[in-house]
């Protein structure tokens, strides 16, 4: 069974009483001060401390349940999170892009991840993909090569296919 945050699915009364205490507790401290109605501040500051866990959890379900544009606005607002996993993000958001059809927006997402973990097969193989879906074969057996070299087995069965 798959752990969930305790705010996710509909759960946003407790979100709410979270965000009014953190406000309690920093109108007792030095803490910035949220009395003059800055609950957009708020909310922001909120998904800062849990480093966006709340905002991340909605986009995996909105992704599993195929909403890929709600899941799309999540990874985004994400990645506006100071200390996200910008790794785990952008390979999410590469996912829904290729989905979805948007494979030059995939190509870019995979290249940031490329750049943050070379070793990531999975962003070697959803890369050439989309170039093979944008018709362009050479890049696409380029990265299905490396993703080979890295261990996918799914990259081989593509160079096998389409790169004779």
């Amino acid at each position: 069974m798959r752990k969930r945050n305790f705010y996710v699915n509909g759960n946003e009364s407790l979100k709410l009483l979270s965000i009014i205490f953190i406000i309690f507790l920093c109108s007792c401290t030095s803490q910035p001060n949220y009395n003059g109605g800055n609950m957009d501040q708020a909310v922001k500051d909120f998904d800062e401390l849990d480093n966006g866990a709340s905002i991340w959890n909605e986009a995996v379900d909105y992704y599993h349940n195929k909403n890929y544009s709600a899941a799309l606005e999540k990874v985004n607002k994400y990645l506006e999170i100071k200390n996200c996993n910008k790794e785990q993000a952008y390979l999410m958001r590469g996912q829904i892009d290729h989905e979805i059809g948007n494979y030059t927006d995939c190509i870019s997402d995979m290249s940031e991840v490329i750049t943050l973990n070379s070793s990531k097969s999975t962003a070697f193989v959803l890369r050439g993909n989309s170039y093979h879906s944008l018709g362009n074969l050479t890049a696409a057996c380029e990265d299905w090569q490396r993703a080979t070299d890295l261990g996918s087995e799914a990259a081989k069965n593509n160079m096998n296919s389409f790169c004779k």
